[in-house]
């Protein structure tokens, strides 16, 4: 009986442990994408990466190392378009973008900066393709 007993206390010691580090763990994995993620409402139409933008509200993420990350802009669940762009540290007290003159006066977005991030997305506005074997199913 000594043996059980004593795994019983073992097993009651590591189990809480565990259970913490588990939680720990997953509290660590949802927390880390809040800080590449973000907000964007478009008063104006713009073009981001040859894709037009109607006005409205988008959900921006990006993910990468360093400061060159992957873009993606989604509309509800849908992602509508995906550029790559530099990250910027920027310590701005509110969300803004700029924009650029496009052709035949279109607006083409180039910064995005987000003030509770503390940083600035300057999109390259180059599309990135989906690879070959998905293109060519």
């Amino acid at each position: 009986m000594t043996i059980l007993s004593g795994s019983k206390r073992t097993f009651r010691a590591v189990v809480p442990a565990v259970m913490l580090l588990v939680s720990a763990s997953l509290w660590a994995a949802h927390a880390t994408p809040a800080s590449s993620r973000g907000s964007l409402e478009l008063s104006d139409p713009v073009n981001v990466a040859g894709t037009q933008l109607q006005s409205g509200k988008y959900r921006v993420e990006w993910a990468g190392t360093g400061d060159q990350v992957e873009v993606k802009i989604y509309r509800g669940n849908k992602a509508v378009v995906s550029t790559h762009a530099r990250l910027l540290k920027e310590d701005t007290p509110y969300d803004h973008v700029n924009y650029s003159a496009g052709e035949n006066g279109t607006k083409v977005l180039t910064q995005i900066s987000f003030s509770k991030q503390k940083c600035a997305l300057r999109l390259e506005n180059e599309s990135i393709s989906p690879a070959p074997e998905r293109a060519a199913k």
